[in-house]
């Protein structure tokens, strides 16, 4: 039984590669996850309990109407990662 004399040895590396192998899986898992996210990004106040709202959901960007009885759909917005259109009015004719 000079086997179980070397056990403990290999089960440390084997319970060491195992944690590992555990917290990398856990962080891919988790950055995977992340990427789905729904926020918040903007919200405007338009009074008695009525707002306006940029909601982000991975890189879709929408504006919403809310009241105490409803939410609205107001328009899709350019993604996220769409360039900006602050060029315009400014450029040289």
């Amino acid at each position: 039984m000079e086997i179980s004399g070397t056990n403990p040895l290999a089960s440390t590396a084997l319970a060491r590669i195992s944690a590992l192998l555990s917290a990398r899986l856990g962080a891919i898992w988790r950055s995977q996850k992340k990427r789905k996210t729904l926020s918040i990004r903007e919200t405007a106040s338009l009074g008695e309990r009525r707002f306006v709202a940029v909601i982000q959901f991975e890189r879709q960007r929408f504006l919403i109407g809310a009241s105490p009885s409803s939410v609205n759909l107001l328009t899709q917005l350019p993604d996220d990662e769409a360039p900006s259109n602050d060029s315009r009015g400014g450029g040289a004719s």
